[in-house]
Order: structure tokens, then sequence, then C-alpha cells
């Protein structure tokens, strides 16, 4: 597999045709069906059918598509770090995603403490959810991101590295004064049934729920749960300020683990180290 080939599948992708194809690369067309032809040979696989539309990718070829896009990425991502290193204009900024339910504790006392040490490093900090991170960290758009999602980082095949930072669980929000705020635990059962309020995000649990609300903005759903509208299922760290609501564990417990993802395959900078070795030594209690 070479970087031509790829080009020359991306190509055929985007025309679905090969004269189409070579003529944008203005290369011949038999070099791009040679090239095609060289990648069904090395992985074995058919890439596209023929059909009255043009070349269709088969399901081996979706993949493929999305391998090589992955890497294309990566691999222009290696590029400009590698530029700035041989410039000597190695960039000071991180870039840092957060998601809705863990950017509460993190941000910005965490920065802060950081800049206390590294004052010359600034930090680009956007709210994504897990999995936009995910493809945002693969491709080196962003340096870390803060999760509380399981991925597949343990294996050694894996791109990811994984620092994990907090435990904390999920709880059931609801207004003091309700019913089951004076419970010590709750069920599923008993809330199957209730007004919720959610974050527009993947729901923390894959039961059926009665959601009433579905926002991005935190204070819409505190407002709800006050007034008596909606409950909620969040991070019991999220909601620790939250005057008025009461956070009730669940039976059995909604336990899970706060992490620092990022991608070990490619170069990064200084202030990269920094801000790492900073995480791996600091004490998260103290937020």
């Amino acid at each position: 597999m070479t970087l031509k080939q790829i080009k020359y599948f991306e190509a055929v992708c985007e025309t679905r045709n090969i004269s189409k194809a070579a003529d944008s690369l203005f290369i011949s067309r038999s070099v791009v069906s040679r090239a095609l032809k060289e990648l069904e040979n090395e992985f074995g696989v058919e890439l596209f059918n023929r059909t009255h539309l043009g070349l269709e990718l088969t399901e081996d070829g979706k993949l493929l598509q999305n391998m090589f896009y992955e890497f294309s990425s990566v691999y222009a991502s290696i590029q400009e770090r590698i530029r700035q290193r041989n410039s000597n204009s190695e960039s000071r900024l991180l870039t840092i995603g957060i998601t809705q339910t863990c950017g509460r504790r993190l941000y910005p006392r965490l920065f802060i403490e950081f800049n206390k040490n590294y004052p010359e490093v600034q930090f680009n900090t956007i709210e994504l959810s897990a999995y936009e991170s995910h493809d945002q960290v693969t491709t080196g758009s962003i340096d870390f991101f803060f999760t509380p999602e399981t991925f597949r980082t343990g294996s050694k095949f894996s791109m990811m590295g994984e620092l994990p930072l907090y435990s904390s669980q999920t709880v059931f929000c609801t207004a003091r004064g309700t019913r089951l705020a004076k419970h010590s635990t709750v069920t599923p059962r008993e809330i199957t049934k209730l007004p919720m309020a959610m974050l527009a995000a993947r729901p923390p649990i894959e039961w059926p729920l009665n959601i009433v609300l579905r926002t991005s903005q935190h204070v819409l759903i505190k407002r709800a749960i006050l007034s008596g509208l909606a409950n909620a299922i969040l991070p019991m760290d999220m909601i620790d300020d939250w005057d008025g609501v009461i956070g009730v564990p669940f039976e059995p417990p909604l336990t899970f683990t706060n992490r620092l993802i990022w991608n070990k395959a490619i170069p990064h900078s200084p202030a990269f180290n920094d801000f790492l070795e900073f995480m791996q030594n600091y004490n998260l209690t103290d937020l």
C-alpha cells in the first residue's frame, strides 16, 4: 500500500468512475486501474461493484475508505508537527476537548493550576461529545480529551493513550422535598415513568425513560428539576453546587471513571509533554 494508491482510490471513490478519476489526477486510466487492482490483491477483497450509476464501494471497500480517511488525517497531522519542530516554531498552544458532564469539575480550575507552572502555554478548549473528541484526537485536530466514556485503549494495537483520573457515580437528580429525595437509593423501576430531563448527548443508561426535555444547557435542566417539571440522571460531581437539587445514588451504583485520552501514534509538542506529566502527578481530589 502506497500513498499514491490511497490517492487514486480516494479519487475513484469521489468520481465513481476510473476515467474521471484519472482525468482529475492527470494520469492514464491504466495507472488508476492498476493501483486499484494492487490494493485488491493486497487486501484480498473486491473494492467496487459496477452499477448503472457508476462504481459503488463494496462493504470491504467502505472499511478501507474509512481506514484511509483516518490514515490520511493522521499523516497530514504528523507532517505539520514535524514541520513545526524543524522550523523551530514549536507551539505552546494545547487544544483540549471536554464533555458536557466532566467539564464542570475540570474547567477552568485544572488549567489555572497548570498555568501557575507553565504560564506561557495557552489553551483552546472545545466542548464535544466523547465520540467527536475521539475522532478529532485520532486525526490530531485536538491534543487531549477528557471523557467518562470507555474506549478500547488497552490493546497493544491501539493508537490511544489513557490516564484514569478520578471515579464518580451517576445519580438520580430530583428537587428537595420530593418523595424520592428522601430515599438513600433508587432503582430503575422507580423512575421509568417519571418526567426526565436529559443532556443532548448519548443517555448514560439504556433504560426506557420518559424524556420531556433534551438540551445542552445545564441551567435549563437545573431549572426544570427545581420547578418540579422534570428529574434527571447526571454525574454527582456535576450537581454538587446545585442548591435545592438532591442526587440519589442508584442501586446497584452506576460508577464510572473519567479519563484523559490522547493519540500515541503522532509526535507531540513540549507543551503536550508538560501537560501530560502535570496530569500524571496532579491530585484531582483537590478540585
